[in-house]
């Protein structure tokens, strides 16, 4: 009798821990836009996954370099009337310096800026919530950002006057920075969170926009 108890408690855990990984068992590409839908369960899952620092680089390094291919695209379209293979090469490399390398480090200092803000209202998030936040909301809004620049080439090559579509971009990452913040930190207002970034968004574009060329 033990043994067979202990069979069918063997094969209650087995079944549950099917279903759970059923319940994960999402592809990472799917998980991406479907973040889309919930941006806070998104992030709670990604958190009670509990990520490594790896996986968090990984985040950060997917989105620069779906940004990367985002801004070939741009490049190749400035060299369509013939330019020179040196100059569209130089562009490539600056391009991928700054997106692939340079910006995850830029990601995980915003993280530690909005790790400390998030703490002064506060917050209770780690550190590495936070980390993990900022670099989901990225990835997550990378792909729009794909979309909008192919999108934008596409109509000026049909001839249509069109402005840049990047502030689309910059207002979902801004979007998605609160829900994931607001989950990371514990905060229940996410609007309250998006008025924070939304204030540091804009100071920091007049700033760079202030500055002489």
């Amino acid at each position: 009798m033990a043994e067979g108890a202990r069979a069918r408690t063997g094969a209650e855990d087995g079944q549950a821990a099917g279903q759970i990984a059923g319940a994960g068992g999402m592809s990472f590409t799917a998980r991406v836009f479907r973040a889309w839908s919930d941006p806070r369960a998104s992030m709670r899952g990604i958190l009670e996954g509990e990520p490594t620092e790896g996986r968090i680089l990984m985040f950060a390094m997917t989105a620069g370099a779906i940004l990367f291919a985002a801004e070939c695209l741009r490049i190749m379209a400035r060299a369509a009337g013939g330019g020179d293979v040196e100059r569209l090469s130089a562009g490539f490399a600056a391009a991928f310096v700054a997106l692939v390398i340079l910006r995850p480090l830029m990601l995980y200092g915003l993280a530690a800026i909005a790790g400390g803000v998030a703490r002064l209202f506060g917050g209770t998030g780690t550190w590495r919530a936070s980390r993990a936040a900022v670099c989901w909301a990225e990835l997550v809004a990378a792909p729009l950002g794909f979309a909008l620049t192919l999108v934008e080439l596409l109509l000026r090559m049909a001839g249509m006057p069109l402005f840049g579509l990047s502030p689309i971009h910059v207002a979902a990452l801004a979007a998605l920075l609160s829900y994931c913040i607001a989950e990371a930190h514990g905060f229940s207002r996410v609007w309250m969170v998006f008025l924070v970034i939304g204030g540091i968004t804009l100071g920091v574009w007049a700033l760079a926009h202030s500055l002489p060329n």
